[in-house]
C-alpha cells in the first residue's frame, strides 16, 4: 500500500492507508457495502461514486433537496444536501463516520471506526521511483 496514491483537489497526491470493505448501515437498515473502499486519512470528506454504486444495481433520483437511493425499485436509502453537496443519512452515532471492514492484500486488519473512505475511482496512482 505505500505505494498508492490519491490526487486531491490541489493537485498534491496523499497515501491511500488500506483498501478494503467498508459497510455503512444506512437509515433504513439497509447494509451498502462498498468494495474496494479507499481510506486516506488525510481527506476531510467521505466520497462515494456513484457510477460505481448504479454497477452494483442501485438506482437513484437526484433533485435540488437530496437524492434517494433504490434497489430493485424499493427505496433502501436517501441523503440531502449541506452545503453543495449530497449526504448519505446513515444509522451512525456520528454521521462521519463509518464501520470499515479493512482488507489488504497483504493482511486482515482489526475493525476500526475511521471518519474518512472513498472508492476506486478516485485517481490512485502508482508512485514512481
Amino acid at each position: 500500500m505505500d505505494d498508492l496514491k490519491v490526487f486531491v483537489g490541489n493537485g498534491e497526491r496523499v497515501k491511500v492507508e488500506f483498501i478494503g470493505l467498508a459497510s455503512l448501515v444506512l437509515d433504513s437498515g439497509f447494509v451498502l457495502d462498498l468494495v474496494d473502499a479507499v481510506y486516506v486519512p488525510i481527506m476531510t470528506r467521505n466520497l462515494l461514486s456513484v457510477s460505481k454504486l448504479v454497477q452494483s444495481n442501485l438506482q437513484f433520483e437526484f433533485d435540488k433537496f437530496g437524492f434517494s437511493i433504490f434497489r430493485n425499485k424499493s427505496l433502501v436509502g436517501n441523503g440531502f444536501i449541506v452545503d453543495g453537496m449530497y449526504r448519505l443519512n446513515c444509522n451512525s452515532p456520528n454521521q462521519s463516520t463509518a464501520r470499515l471492514n479493512v482488507i489488504s492484500t497483504k493482511t486482515v486488519k482489526k475493525q476500526k471506526n475511521h471518519k474518512h473512505f472513498g472508492i476506486e475511482d478516485l485517481d490512485i496512482s502508482k508512485k514512481k521511483g
